[in-house]
């Protein structure tokens, strides 16, 4: 029988639990949920996880929040920004929430979003040491408007991002547009809203662009 969630929420595993956890996990490569909320987890641990979780084929969410991942060094964000990145992810929802996390740790995990094609949902609530820098940057990630190709190849699956401000940091009508399963057709959308109106745009560079 085949470990498909794995829910461990409040028990202050630390380092130690986490490292010991993720030597079973290994082995766990069919697991879909997993929640390690408020445990204590810091990102040198989060490291060991995500070696864990690599080898991984199925996961779909995973739920980090409450933690310590962020921090200085950015370890716990560089590795998930690996397991982000990794070919043919299958990971939908990532919850970040209240893990310390700051504006450098955000630009890593918005690069790592830029190519992936899985992630529909990231929670970021809760981390009050973002700043618009943070945020500018994975706006960019959901719509680069500088020009008609860096909007074509921007991130057309991310459809959710949390973040707890009353004023809302990233583009809206983007996030609505990811949610359209047809991506040829959001990138095409957000190209119109982007560029059709102004003075100078030039239609050549759209002309070649794959139907």
């Amino acid at each position: 029988h085949r470990l498909s969630s794995l829910g461990i929420r409040r028990c202050n595993l630390g380092s130690a639990g986490i490292c010991s956890l993720s030597s079973s996990l290994i082995h766990a490569r069919f697991i879909k949920k997993i929640d390690l909320s408020n445990n204590n987890i810091d990102g040198d641990s989060i490291r060991e996880l995500v070696k864990a979780l690599y080898l991984n084929h199925d996961l779909e969410e995973l739920n980090l929040a409450g933690n310590s991942i962020g921090g200085e060094n950015n370890a716990g964000c560089l590795a998930l920004a690996a397991l982000l990145q990794k070919e043919q992810s299958t990971l939908k929802r990532l919850n970040l929430r209240r893990n310390d996390i700051n504006d450098s740790g955000a630009i890593i995990l918005a690069e790592s979003i830029k190519e992936n094609r899985s992630l529909t949902h990231l929670g970021l609530g809760g981390n009050i040491a973002i700043t618009s820098a943070g945020w500018n940057a994975l706006s960019k990630v959901v719509c680069n408007p500088s020009s008609i190709a860096t909007t074509y190849f921007c991130n057309h699956t991310l459809s959710v991002v949390t973040c707890g401000h009353l004023h809302y940091p990233l583009p809206r009508p983007s996030l609505e547009l990811n949610k359209l399963p047809n991506k040829i057709q959001v990138a095409r959308q957000k190209i119109f809203q982007h560029h059709f109106q102004r003075e100078n745009f030039r239609i050549e560079p759209f002309i070649d662009m794959e139907a």
